[in-house]
């Protein structure tokens, strides 16, 4: 009965690590910087596709719209095929709506045109975008560049010839860089080896 009970004991310890650790693990998961950036960009991109619908559709499309002689141009359809039975006329649908719900075959192509819009206003606004985000990061990352190469060279006070800024000696004109001279055999150091 002894062993029984260290054997459960055992399995609902083991079991306890596992479920803490699977915690743990599923914690710093779900709490990375990018998996909160990826969530935050889904939640942008969800507000930025109804900011493009709305310019499309408030903005741009009423002037081609009236273009095209509507006031709507989700509302412009052409019918493929009628009911057999139908006592109404092209005149008395309005919208592509109108027309599935009485039993026409209709083709929508107001609706489409202003989602291919909607599409090519979509593509335009990440491009510009995404050419802006990179040209931000190249020009942080050359910023970067020369700050480093600003500081990995020395000149050297004799010959004013550009060194490495580890170097030690100078390999053109030989001549200490900003120590003294070792003065015993011991002290020179061969950094080739």
């Amino acid at each position: 009965v002894g062993s029984v009970r260290r054997a459960t004991t055992k399995r609902v310890g083991s079991a306890k690590r596992a479920a803490g650790s699977f915690l743990v693990d599923f914690k710093k998961f779900a709490f990375k910087s990018s998996l909160i950036q990826v969530a935050i960009g889904i939640v942008l991109g969800g507000a930025f596709t109804k900011l493009i619908n709305s310019f499309s559709d408030d903005i741009l499309m009423p002037p081609i719209s009236l273009i095209l002689g509507d006031t709507n141009l989700n509302n412009r359809f052409t019918i493929l095929r009628s009911p057999a039975n139908t006592t109404l006329t092209v005149d008395d649908l309005h919208t592509p709506d109108e027309a599935v719900k009485a039993g026409f075959a209709v083709l929508s192509w107001g609706r489409f045109l202003q989602n291919i819009v909607a599409l090519f206003l979509i593509a335009v606004a990440l491009y510009v975008l995404v050419k802006a985000w990179l040209f931000v990061q190249n020009r942080h990352l050359k910023d970067k560049l020369n700050e480093e190469e600003a500081v990995v060279t020395q000149s050297c006070v004799n010959c004013l010839e550009e060194l490495p800024l580890a170097a030690r000696r100078c390999k053109f004109c030989t001549s200490w860089l900003n120590e003294d001279p070792p003065t015993k055999p011991h002290e020179i150091r061969d950094d080739d080896d």
